[in-house]
């Protein structure tokens, strides 16, 4: 089913991707609602808290675009997230989430669970699908006997014929 190559692939992505991932995580810790943000106050931020917008992972410049948040509010969020994102170290030896490997394997279960189900049931369509070619098969070989016993009683009517 190739699950195990898939899971070696995904694995290596998630290394491959594990500068990114970490910046993720540490840009989650940091709430908005707990943020000192020029021009943005509790209103504003119960406004993108609405927005699904509520961690500095969150800011991003194409899901800004809400009514309310001009171009300068927007830069004062960009900029607090440039200057949260400055505190961020990669550590290389840090290794993948547990979490990230935990939905990598709930994921490839999922897919096993999908597997399996389309495998039992593929027996149950495939007698599905032979169904009218047998009932046809059927009606051919009746057919066909039919046919043979009409010739045989020809032939037997030409010899019968043929000896008068």
């Amino acid at each position: 089913m190739g699950l195990p190559g898939f899971r070696i692939q995904r694995i290596a992505e998630l290394q491959a991707s594990l500068r990114q991932r970490q910046l993720v995580h540490y840009l989650e810790r940091y709430r908005i609602e707990d943020a000192v943000i020029p021009g943005i106050g509790p209103g504003r931020k119960t406004l993108l808290r609405c927005h699904n917008i509520e961690d500095a992972g969150d800011v991003i410049e194409s899901r800004l675009g809400i009514q309310g948040f001009g171009p300068v509010l927007r830069s004062q969020l960009l900029s607090w997230r440039k200057t949260v994102e400055q505190g961020f170290r990669f550590n290389p030896n840090e290794g993948l989430d547990p979490a990230d490997i935990r939905a990598l394997d709930h994921e490839l279960q999922q897919r096993r669970t999908a597997l399996i189900q389309s495998l039992s049931a593929g027996s149950t369509r495939l007698t599905q699908a032979l169904l009218p070619w047998q009932t046809e098969r059927a009606s051919l070989v009746a057919s066909l006997a039919e046919s043979a016993k009409q010739l045989a009683q020809a032939e037997a009517n030409r010899r019968a014929l043929g000896s008068v």
